[in-house]
């Protein structure tokens, strides 16, 4: 996926985003979009939004690994910025 081209998101984006957790999680936790720290650093939830949900997880008693797993509906910075532009 990282060498995909076969869409115009991948030209403003340094990087596809995955997800992160355990792979036998009970939880998982989908995000709307990579924010500028995300694409820069290849990591889901790393930006102001990435504390809120640590310390939301934290107060709930589940750690990322192996209890919850992290991920996106979009795979770069540039689709979320589109998408943002067209609401």
């Amino acid at each position: 996926m990282q060498g995909c081209r076969d869409c115009e998101p991948w030209r403003q984006a340094t990087q596809a985003l995955f997800g992160d957790g355990g792979s036998r999680a009970q939880t998982i936790l989908v995000g709307e979009q990579p924010g500028d720290r995300e694409d820069r650093e290849g990591e889901p939830f790393v930006g102001p939004a990435g504390r809120i949900l640590a310390q939301a997880m934290s107060s709930a008693g589940l750690e990322r690994e192996p209890q919850a797993a992290i991920d996106g509906l979009v795979r770069d910075l540039k689709a979320a910025v589109d998408a943002e532009r067209s609401r």
